[in-house]
């Protein structure tokens, strides 16, 4: 994937002669480091969806200590 972005000269400056990396390098760190973020928040929303229309059903902490035999 080719993707083309326009930064102010003066902040294209300070990535290349000041911390040694082109902008492509601040690219690719930042979409990886936001990546887990956001396929977490797209699987959330997927399983709020198939609660909210009955496809998963949550279980009361009473229900869970049940199944778990931690009644005591």
């Amino acid at each position: 994937m080719t993707i083309s972005i326009q930064l102010p000269e003066d902040m294209e400056n300070r990535l290349v002669h000041d911390v040694g990396h082109d902008k492509s390098f601040f690219v690719i760190e930042a979409i990886c480091e936001q990546l887990d973020d956001i396929e977490d928040a797209y699987l959330a929303l997927a399983v709020s969806e198939n609660i909210r229309t009955g496809e998963m059903r949550t279980y009361t902490i009473e229900e869970t200590r049940q199944e778990l035999g931690l009644n005591n």
